[in-house]
C-alpha cells in the first residue's frame, strides 16, 4: 500500500504573522493572505471610524539608481519630473504608444539618483523598457526583500506616533521619511486611498513581523483592525481608484506588446488578466483597455517631456470628457451610484493628539497626487 501524499504547505504572506483563527485565504501575488479576519463590513468601517493595518508586500518593487534614473522614468511615465524632491512620491502612470495604460504605481525618490517603484504589472513594463534602452543606471528587482504595510484611518497617525515615539506631523501628503520602532528603521510614506489619513511603511522583510506586532499592540486602544484580502477591493471601490484586471486590463495583448507579455507573464497569468466579471459584452480584449484620461487621471499627464504614448495621449487629452470621462465628472457619477462620499484629499493634520483624537482637524491644501 503506497503512502498518502503529504498535503502542500500554504505559501503564507511572509510579512503577516500567522493567524490561527483564520481558515479562508485569498491569493495575492505568489502567496496567500487571510480572506477575512472579522468580516468585510467590520473591516471596511475601520478606515472610516478607527484604522486598519494591511499588507501590500506582494507588490513588485523595482529600484533604479544612477545618473540616468530620472531620464529613464521620464521617458516612460506621463508624469512631469520637473519638480520631484528627495523624500517625495508620485503616482506614476505608464502607457503604450496607443496611450493605453500598461501599469501604474508609486514612485519614491529615495536620494538624488535613487528611486523605488512599486506596482503590479507596471514593474514588468518598466523592467522591459529599461532593458531595451541604454541608460547609465542600474535596475534591481527588490521583490520579496521588502515589506509594504499600510495603516489607514482617522487613528492611524496616533497609533504610528505612539509606536515610533515621535511626531510625524511634518510629513506632507505623498512625502516620506525614515522613522523607527525600537531599533528597526523603515520609511513612512503619507498617503491615503479614500481621503482618510494613512501611511505606507517600507522596510526589510525580516523586520515585518516585529513592526506589525508592535503596531497591533499600540493600536488596540484605538480600535485597530486587520484588513483581509476581500476588503481591500472595497477600499478601492470607495476611493473610486481603478484596479488592474478588476476595472481595466493592462494593454498587453496587442501585436506590439506580444514580446513583452510573453517574456514577463506565463500563459496562465496572461489568461488570468483576460478574465473579467460583469455584464459588459465585448468582441476584442482592447475594449477593456483604458487611457489615463478615461480613468480620471488627466491631471497627472504633463507634456513637458517626451514619453511613450505622448502623441496619442496628446490627441486624446484635447477631447472633451465622454463615457469614461474625467476626474471631475465620472468620478462623482460613480460615487453617487455607489452612494459613497466623493473622497477629499487632505494634507497633514495640524491639530489633535492621542488623548483627544476627536479634536483632529485637517488642512485641505496641497493634498494632490502629482
Amino acid at each position: 500500500m503506497s503512502a498518502g501524499k503529504t498535503p502542500g504547505v500554504l505559501p503564507h504572506a511572509p510579512a503577516l504573522p500567522m493567524s490561527r483563527d483564520v481558515h479562508t485565504y485569498s491569493q495575492f501575488g505568489s502567496s496567500f493572505e487571510p480572506f477575512e479576519y472579522t468580516d468585510w463590513i467590520d473591516e471596511s468601517m475601520s478606515w472610516k471610524d478607527t484604522l486598519y493595518i494591511g499588507d501590500w508586500s506582494p507588490l513588485a518593487k523595482m529600484r533604479v539608481t544612477g545618473r540616468d534614473a530620472i531620464k529613464f522614468f521620464s521617458g516612460i511615465a506621463v508624469n512631469s519630473f520637473a519638480k520631484f524632491d528627495v523624500g517625495q512620491a508620485k503616482h506614476a502612470i505608464f502607457c503604450n504608444e496607443s496611450a493605453k495604460i500598461m501599469g501604474e504605481g508609486v514612485l519614491m525618490r529615495l536620494a538624488e539618483d535613487d528611486y523605488l517603484f512599486t506596482s503590479g504589472p507596471g514593474v514588468a513594463w518598466a523592467d522591459y523598457q529599461f532593458r531595451k534602452g541604454d541608460y547609465d543606471a542600474k535596475a534591481t528587482q527588490v521583490g520579496g526583500r521588502q515589506f509594504i504595510l499600510q495603516l489607514q484611518g482617522p487613528n492611524a497617525l496616533f497609533v504610528l506616533e505612539k509606536a515610533t515615539g515621535e511626531s510625524l506631523r511634518d510629513i506632507g501628503f505623498m512625502r516620506f521619511r525614515e522613522t523607527r520602532i525600537g531599533d528597526k528603521t523603515f520609511l513612512a510614506l503619507r498617503q491615503g486611498m479614500a481621503g482618510e489619513i494613512g501611511y505606507e511603511l517600507h522596510g526589510p522583510i525580516e523586520h515585518a513581523h516585529e513592526i506589525f506586532n508592535a503596531l497591533m499592540q499600540c493600536g488596540r486602544d484605538y480600535g485597530i483592525r486587520r484588513l483581509g484580502g476581500r476588503t481591500k477591493m472595497v477600499n478601492h471601490v470607495e476611493a473610486c481608484f481603478p484596479t488592474p484586471s478588476v476595472d481595466y486590463v493592462p494593454a498587453m495583448f496587442g501585436a506590439e506588446e506580444r514580446a513583452f507579455a510573453e517574456a514577463y507573464f506565463s500563459a496562465n497569468a496572461r489568461e488570468n488578466y483576460r478574465k473579467t466579471d460583469g455584464s459588459f459584452e465585448y468582441s476584442d480584449i482592447s475594449a477593456l483597455y483604458r487611457s489615463p484620461v478615461e480613468l480620471g487621471w488627466r491631471r497627472n499627464v504633463k507634456f513637458d517631456h517626451d514619453f511613450i504614448g505622448r502623441t496619442a495621449l496628446g490627441a486624446r487629452s484635447r477631447e472633451p470628457a465622454t463615457d469614461h470621462g474625467d476626474t471631475g465628472v465620472e468620478r462623482r457619477r460613480l460615487c453617487r451610484r455607489l452612494r459613497v462620499a466623493v473622497p477629499r484629499r487632505h494634507a497633514v493634520p495640524i491639530h489633535g493628539n492621542a488623548a483627544q483624537p476627536s479634536r483632529l482637524r485637517l488642512r485641505g491644501r496641497g493634498d494632490k497626487r502629482q
